[in-house]
């Protein structure tokens, strides 16, 4: 899906340049407007996608912070 979007995208910057060379101003400025708009809402589902695998990261670190610190205390308690 979004490599149609990434499509889409590229071809509203290309209609805009179409018609910036045809002196029409209003319509290139209507298909830069779809490009800017479409071109965040990539940008803001690739940030998305990109801090999931950060956020199963950090999640799974935490976990084994948690399993981790009982065994050092038992580990610690039993030297003495």
């Amino acid at each position: 899906m979004s490599g149609l979007k990434s499509r889409d995208r590229d071809t509203y910057k290309l209609i805009a340049e179409t018609y910036k060379r045809l002196n029409n101003i209003h319509k290139q400025n209507e298909y830069l407007q779809k490009y800017s708009d479409l071109n965040d809402s990539l940008s803001a589902n690739q940030r998305k996608a990109l801090a999931i695998p950060i956020e199963i990261l950090a999640s799974q670190h935490a976990e084994k912070e948690k399993i981790i610190k009982p065994d050092r205390i038992i580990l610690l308690h039993s030297l003495f």
